[in-house]
């Protein structure tokens, strides 16, 4: 099928491109009846306008890079789907980008470039060779969920140690006696959330352990946990994520041990997807998280290039019960 070109319409019309443009882009100095005629004929031969080409003529993009690096934990597309509505309500458009890294390399940085996005929105920690190129490239790094080491990365996100810490307090008033902590990440955010657990349990003198992430698949963590849990006779588990949390759950499930241990995950996935199966839970608010990056992102868009930013954003954290 043959693109339809501006050219094209302006030759249909007896107009100028100059004037097709306008008309397509709603100009004060086009009639409304040349607006419609124009419009009418854009849509009857199919005219879909290049905004690449439109915005490499202005100087300018108006994309966001998104990135993530996993499509099986609901968190990651709960979160996106949030994004992509906020950019779009804010006149922008989302590209996404996948790494099958643990962390945002070069290589995927000149991918962005290459698609001419003018910031990054990532749910993905960059290594410190990507933190130091994006900052003299000027191309603004947004990091969810993760605090970053780096002052030259922009950290949002939640608090996980206090979270952890109202997960202990749970755990103490209930009068659970053996806890343990479940993770399938090795990033800082991992590390809060079990501090914030195990600091109260310690303060209280409870038994607490943490079984690390080990660069193993979720099948072979669920398959060691099983065994560690039953063994040490655990009543108490705090994994990292609902989605680690249903898995462990469902498995347990298998071997009739549910119902001698309690299960916290985080994110509240429930409140974003009702088919996700509810669980006990540390919930924020992701709309809020993701609607204050956005808005930075394109205010600082709209800032001089020369202006260097640094945020590091806490949002707060609360405990929610399946029941």
């Amino acid at each position: 099928m043959t693109n339809v070109s501006l050219k094209d319409l302006a030759r249909q019309l007896g107009l100028s491109v100059t004037a097709v443009s306008k008309a397509l882009n709603d100009a004060e100095d086009i009639s409304e009846p040349t607006k419609e005629a124009v419009k009418k004929l854009a849509a009857e031969m199919g005219y879909v306008p290049n905004r690449l080409a439109l915005s490499l003529k202005r100087g300018t993009t108006k994309t966001i890079a998104v990135v993530i690096n996993d499509f099986r934990n609901p968190y990651f597309a709960a979160l996106c789907d949030i994004a992509i509505k906020k950019i779009n309500a804010k006149g922008y458009q989302a590209n996404f980008f996948f790494t099958n890294k643990h962390l945002v390399a070069l290589d995927d940085i000149y991918e962005i470039l290459n698609n001419k996005c003018i910031s990054i929105l990532s749910f993905v920690e960059p290594t410190d060779e990507v933190a130091d190129f994006t900052m003299k490239r000027n191309l603004p790094f947004f990091l969810v969920g993760i605090n970053s080491p780096s002052p030259q990365i922009n950290s949002i996100y939640t608090d996980d140690y206090e979270g952890g810490k109202q997960v202990g307090e749970y755990f103490v008033k209930s009068n659970y006696k053996k806890g343990l902590f479940l993770t399938n990440s090795f990033s800082e955010t991992s590390y809060r959330r079990y501090s914030g657990f195990s600091d109260v349990l310690a303060h209280h003198q409870k038994n607490v352990n943490i079984i690390p992430f080990s660069g193993v698949s979720d099948d072979e963590i669920i398959k060691s946990s099983l065994a560690t849990i039953k063994l040490n006779k655990y009543d108490f588990v705090f994994c990292f994520s609902d989605y680690l949390a249903i898995i462990l759950k469902r498995a347990l499930k298998t071997i009739n041990y549910h119902e001698k241990i309690m299960i916290f995950g985080y994110d509240n996935l429930n409140k974003y997807y009702q088919i996700i199966e509810k669980i006990n839970s540390v919930s924020a608010d992701y709309e809020e998280i993701i609607e204050f990056t956005v808005d930075e992102i394109i205010a600082y868009a709209n800032k001089s290039k020369n202006e260097q930013i640094n945020i590091n954003k806490v949002f707060p954290t609360s405990i929610v019960f399946e029941n």
